[in-house]
């Protein structure tokens, strides 16, 4: 019989794989495009799926595979945890039972985590925090099951529902619940640069795939791959008017009378996923703006008003409009730069140049046995994290130190809803 680490395993290496594009020379040579794979990093599209030709540019349409991984994991984990807790509950209360045999403070950890089974067992439903709890507790008693006397049918159980197939499937989860979804569009006018036009599935991340994209009359028209909701159908339209730019007075004289403008002109403006109080603007008679708002966007830098959705022109209050216009915020995502291949430990400066975009769980252990995850953890601002320890045999934990809290003997504790950075420090004793 399999472990649930050796079934968990393919799907694990694919989650941690970065996708990549790489495209054919003339010469057959396979030629990685590193703009496109950057953009790619911490998504799951890892099929380039449809491509289409308009207007002399390249695009290409992806398959974001995060969702699908999501439901699947999500129901299943949830249909076998309730199987596995109700099935197992008898037993479960035998092994309470045989507890008072083990030495403190083991027992009160192994006590903790037979309790919280337990009481899940009696839940029809359980929450994402109940499933990591329950996984925890499964993954404790499934590591220190030589120290103690458990049911027959429960051991044989545990060996195959063992500590480290449910780390992946912890972490996994972890990674799926912070993943935007929706497949990506990128084009190109040359196959070299290369830009991104949508990054959400047209703002449902439940559309995965950008199934079939055509070329009619100038329009490019999108169909999604939606298993959940249905398919949806639509247009990508990137002709917008260009405003004029006023040109330099001539040296010594008055300005041209072409270049006069007497009317005022409405200016609105696309926030572009970001947020903005006033999207309406009006411009002076000489057709300028007198100011143009800055909008924000959560984990985005902005990057100006441009006169077109992509590859447009950048705007500012020197800018002359000749017609109504609609201008569109652009965003740069910010990526903090740092190094974590040869680092154990990051300094203060370092953790506030991550500037609350992303945030840094630390975690170490004594020696007696080890925690996952271990080192240093990067989780987006808002994200979850359980941190689970594993004594070794012979040893208990001691303290559940969080951000120079001791909790006590606990064997997990999950932050929820991660908004600084956070230190765990687990000590074990025999």
């Amino acid at each position: 019989t399999k472990k649930l680490s050796q079934v968990m395993a393919p799907l694990y290496t694919i989650m941690k794989t970065t996708p990549k594009m790489f495209v054919l020379d003339d010469n057959d040579n396979m030629i990685h495009i590193e703009a496109v794979s950057n953009m790619l990093k911490s998504t799951y599209n890892y099929y380039q799926w449809r491509f289409c030709e308009n207007d002399g540019e390249l695009y290409v349409t992806t398959f974001d595979t995060s969702i699908l991984f999501e439901h699947v994991i999500d129901i299943s984990l949830s249909t076998l945890l309730k199987t596995f807790l109700q099935v197992m509950a008898p037993e479960l209360m035998d092994l309470k039972n045989n507890l008072t045999r083990v030495a403190m403070p083991e027992r009160n950890t192994l006590l903790t985590a037979t309790n919280c089974l337990l009481n899940l067992a009696k839940i029809n439903e359980l929450t994402d925090l109940q499933i990591d709890e329950a996984l925890a507790s499964i993954a404790l008693l499934s590591s220190s099951g030589k120290n103690i006397d458990i049911p027959a049918t429960l051991r044989t159980l545990l060996k195959t529902v063992d500590a480290e197939g449910i780390r992946m499937l912890m972490e996994m989860r972890s990674r799926l619940k912070t993943s935007a979804g929706g497949f990506d569009v990128f084009k190109t006018s040359d196959g070299e640069s290369w830009s991104m036009i949508l990054d959400d599935g047209c703002n449902d991340r439940f559309n995965y795939g950008g199934r079939t994209i055509i070329n009619h009359k100038s329009q490019l028209y999108i169909a999604t791959a939606n298993p959940f909701f249905g398919s949806q159908l639509w247009r990508l339209t990137k002709t917008v008017k260009t405003p004029y730019v006023k040109p330099e007075k001539p040296e010594g004289g008055a300005p041209q009378a072409a270049e006069a403008i007497a009317n005022t002109y409405t200016i609105a403006l696309n926030p572009n996923r970001g947020e903005l109080d006033n999207v309406v603007l009006t411009t002076s008679t000489d057709g300028t703006l007198e100011n143009l708002p800055i909008p924000e966007r959560e984990n985005y830098s902005f990057a100006g008003w441009y006169n077109a959705p992509t590859g447009g022109s950048l705007v500012d209050t020197n800018t002359v409009f000749i017609a109504d216009t609609t201008l569109y915020a652009m965003w740069k995502l910010i990526r903090p730069e740092y190094t974590l291949d040869t680092v154990s430990t990051l300094s203060d400066k370092a953790i506030a140049a991550i500037n609350g975009t992303r945030h840094i769980i630390q975690v170490t252990a004594s020696e007696g046995g080890r925690v996952s995850p271990e080192g240093i953890k990067i989780i987006v601002k808002g994200g979850r994290l359980t941190v689970t320890a594993f004594p070794n045999e012979g040893y208990s934990i001691a303290s559940f130190i969080v951000d120079g809290e001791d909790k006590g003997n606990i064997f997990y504790y999950t932050f929820k809803n991660i908004k600084e950075n956070h230190r765990v420090e687990v000590v074990f004793v025999k």
